[in-house]
């Protein structure tokens, strides 16, 4: 299987290949004792990318400030406008969040091999992985020794959202309606994300989910996925609840503007910013 992101943590030098754990989101889970003086987690990508969900699944206590950089072919170059939605406080991951950065303006972020053809990668010649745009993020300051991790990826909505337009399926009793104590639907914002990617791809509107820079526009069109996905599982009392769900995803996801990046630089140009035209069916 061809993989489009990775996630290598590099534990005091020793480069450890998370992409498998950490990109399933139904399973894994990994501890990271992050160490400031020894240790980076790199995220790879096949187009250049802004943003990344962080699923935490034991959180850190220590204050801590994230520094975000991109290697531009010769060197690590920081990033601007980093945003760490995990943070509380000054203390990342300290909840699940989307972090978030935007490319310098005056540095080319270049995709390269890690270690092959003359081609090295700071940090990363352990390891040979073809033609990739890499982050690498590191922290101030020693994490929480339990601190875990148990996916990275995408994730357009959330429980918050999904209370506006379906108040019903936040309910305790519904959600162990659909699994025995079950306390959210996080699981399933993550399933509708990939729905969603698949079906954009599947229209040909992007090539890859990296090229998505917005991800809040596809909030509305998740919300209704997740919903989707409930009624579904609640039987076929609940199909024509379903079938009305799939209905307003499709057109939610239809009329987005879509702001997908062509030109591979994690930036929106003034002509990326416009609407895309395509329908969607399944």
């Amino acid at each position: 299987m061809l993989m489009t992101s990775r996630t290598i943590w590099s534990d005091n030098g020793t480069l450890k290949d998370l992409s498998v754990t950490l990109g399933n989101f139904k399973s894994g889970t990994q501890v990271i004792p992050y160490v400031s003086a020894e240790d980076y987690i790199y995220l790879g990508s096949d187009f250049a990318f802004n943003h990344r969900y962080i699923d935490v699944s034991v959180v850190n206590a220590v204050p801590a400030n994230l520094t975000v950089e991109l290697w531009d072919g010769d060197e690590w170059i920081l990033a601007e406008d980093v945003i760490d939605q995990t943070s509380v406080s000054g203390v990342p991951f300290a909840q699940s969040g989307i972090i978030s950065w935007t490319p310098n303006d005056d540095e080319m972020w270049q995709r390269e091999h890690t270690n092959d053809d003359g081609d090295q990668i700071t940090g990363l010649t352990g390891l040979k992985i073809r033609d990739m745009f890499w982050v690498r993020m590191k922290w101030s300051a020693d994490l929480t020794s339990t601190f875990a991790l148990k996916f990275i990826g995408h994730k357009f909505s959330n429980d918050d959202d999904l209370e506006v337009f379906y108040p019903d399926l936040n309910r305790t009793a519904v959600k162990h309606q659909f699994k025995e104590n079950k306390a959210d639907w996080n699981l399933q914002h993550i399933q509708a994300a990939e729905e969603i990617i698949k079906d954009l791809k599947k229209n040909r509107i992007i090539k890859s989910e990296n090229q998505l820079l917005n991800w809040e526009l596809f909030r509305d069109a998740a919300v209704h996925k997740v919903a989707e996905i409930a009624f579904h599982a609640f039987g076929k009392d609940f199909y024509e609840n379903r079938d009305a769900s799939r209905a307003i995803y499709k057109i939610e996801l239809d009329k987005a503007i879509y702001h997908v990046d062509q030109n591979q630089n994690a930036r929106l140009d003034v002509k990326e910013r416009v609407v895309t035209q395509g329908k969607l069916y399944r």
